[in-house]
């Protein structure tokens, strides 16, 4: 599984340095940091494995630092958990984005320094927010408008 991670990671690498100005997908920017993640986690983890006896220190390991396994070596238990974690964080965070974005946008309608072009923009996703089913990927058009106005800093 980790080897199988690591070639993901060395062919997207190839594969940016080939089309340089190429973007990746969001699903693959989550996997690219999930290998990261992985990778740095492994470090550690590998010298239990290394050294002979370390293994009994691995308790106290994961009592200091409990999110330092690699995903690897979870339980299909403890993936579950952290999933349901993961869905009530993303739960919670788009409870207040509803909440935050419509006033949000309004102020930006309104302010002089949003180029023309933008704030067509802002008026489709106010309408598209109007709607009853708005997913989560219907708001990936607009994301050049998160990243170029968007201050969330009590998220």
């Amino acid at each position: 599984m980790l080897w199988g991670d690591f070639k993901f990671y060395v062919r997207f690498w190839k594969r940016r340095y080939e089309t340089k100005y190429d973007n990746e997908s969001y699903s693959e920017d989550i996997k690219l940091k999930q290998v990261k993640s992985d990778f740095i986690k492994f470090i550690p983890f590998s010298l239990f494995i290394i050294i002979p006896g370390a293994e009994l220190l691995l308790p106290a390991w994961l009592v200091v630092f409990p999110n330092s396994i690699p995903s690897q070596f979870l339980s299909e238990e403890a993936r579950y958990k952290q999933f349901k974690q993961m869905t009530e964080r993303r739960t919670n965070a788009a409870e207040k984005l509803l909440y935050i974005l419509p006033k949000y946008l309004y102020s930006l309608e309104k302010d002089e320094s949003v180029d023309q072009v933008d704030r067509e923009s802002i008026k489709r996703l106010k309408h598209i927010l109007r709607s009853e089913n708005v997913l989560p990927t219907d708001l990936l058009q607009f994301r050049h408008l998160f990243t170029r106005y968007a201050q969330f800093k009590y998220f």
